[in-house]
């Protein structure tokens, strides 16, 4: 087969170039390019008030986001002091308060206990009060000397009692409790606590007549111990019936 391809090739006529090759043209220059056509732009349609939001509304009809522009910081030094200030004030009250709450919590601790129920003994009382301290009081030197004695019965007699005094009383006020305790007349008692403390704390002279007072007033109080000790012992009597009974 091959040898008869190589025969027929052999027998056929093939044009053949006998011309010369073509040279190079050096001052050829390349043709101008063809001018581009703009293609048409579609015009966009925009809604009287485009919402940001709406993802159909044209990207064309949105206004641009202003761009930020690059400002100095502010000079906030001058805050350094003030705050300083503030947390030190803050600080002083509430120290403050907490002083104040712990002072009235120790102020109120004992006030907030019940108060233990008091025996008072009347008997006793009443003897610090009788007739021969009466007399004893009406005999003593001056009337300044007379009126500071029977006060001092009146102390005898609350603390004869058994009450307890409390710390933050004087004996003034205490013996003044312990008298409106037992009933006695306020005005009784006002009356012989102003002699005692003008004989006691000045120099203003007293009178027999302030004498006479101040003893009248101890024999009053004398009979109102009487009376509030046979008005518990009554109470007492008909307590101790009404257990009789039911046992």
């Amino acid at each position: 087969m091959a040898l008869l391809v190589f025969v027929w090739a052999a027998s056929t006529d093939i044009d053949r170039y006998d011309g010369e090759l073509p040279g190079f043209n050096l001052d050829w220059e390349p043709e101008p390019p063809e001018p581009e056509t703009p293609e048409p732009q579609e015009t966009v349609t925009c809604p009287p008030d485009p919402d940001p939001d709406d993802p159909t509304v044209p990207i064309e009809c949105l206004e641009p986001e202003e761009e930020i522009e690059d400002r100095e910081p502010m000079d906030l030094s001058w805050l350094d002091p003030v705050l300083r200030v503030l947390l030190i004030l803050g600080a002083i009250g509430l120290i403050g308060a907490l002083a104040y709450l712990i002072t009235s919590w120790l102020r109120n601790r004992d006030t907030s206990r019940p108060e233990p129920v008091e025996i008072e003994d009347l008997e006793a009382a009443a003897k610090a009060t009788e007739e021969a301290a009466i007399e004893q009081a009406s005999a003593t030197g001056t009337a300044r000397n007379a009126v500071v004695a029977c006060w001092v019965a009146l102390e005898d007699a609350a603390e004869a009692a058994g009450l307890q005094r409390k710390g933050s009383e004087t004996s003034e006020e205490f013996t003044q409790r312990v008298l409106s305790r037992w009933e006695v007349d306020s005005a009784t008692i006002h009356e012989l606590a102003e002699l005692y403390r003008t004989a006691r704390f000045s120099r203003e002279e007293l009178s027999a007549d302030d004498r006479h007072r101040a003893v009248n007033a101890l024999q009053r109080v004398h009979s109102a111990i009487l009376a509030h000790k046979a008005a518990v012992d009554a109470e007492r009597a008909a307590a101790a019936e009404e257990r009789r009974r039911r046992t």
